[in-house]
């Protein structure tokens, strides 16, 4: 399986959205040129940079920068899209995520069936933990106004 660079990433989503690379530049408040120079790997992509183009094109920062397979890719765009997570979210959320590539068994990584399960799981916790967060900040928010 051939890794895809980062540039090669964000192209592949920028296309997937039909974005131009103007629509995206302008999503993230930067030039074409740049977007196309962070495409083609000529430039540094600087990490608040990352976590822009990352919500712009509805993936985590995990995902562009090649930490998380397709699979879990695909879960995390319902999740982006379901719970519209700002860019602080996406990145715990990409954090979270990424614990499942680390886990070995024995010294071999875990069976597939057994991932997918640990993903699953991962998201169901990150999501719960997500809405309790919302909730007590909410709450908070609330008392404050009153």
């Amino acid at each position: 399986m051939i890794k895809l660079t980062i540039g090669e990433r964000i192209k592949e989503k920028r296309l997937k959205k039909n974005y131009t690379l103007e629509k995206l530049a302008n999503e993230i408040g930067i030039t074409k040129s740049t977007v196309l120079k962070y495409e083609n790997g000529s430039i540094a992509i600087p990490s608040d940079k990352i976590e822009k183009i990352a919500k712009a094109l509805k993936c985590t920062p995990a995902y562009l920068m090649g930490w998380e397979n397709q699979s879990q890719k695909e879960m995390e765009d319902d999740v982006i899209e379901k719970y519209k997570l700002t860019p602080e979210e996406l990145t715990e959320f990409g954090k979270v995520m990424s614990i499942n590539s680390a886990l070995m068994f024995n010294g071999k990584e875990i069976p597939e069936e057994n991932r997918i399960e640990l993903e699953q799981t991962l998201k169901k916790i990150f999501i719960r933990s997500l809405l309790i967060k919302r909730s007590k900040e909410s709450d908070e928010n609330g008392k404050k106004n009153s």
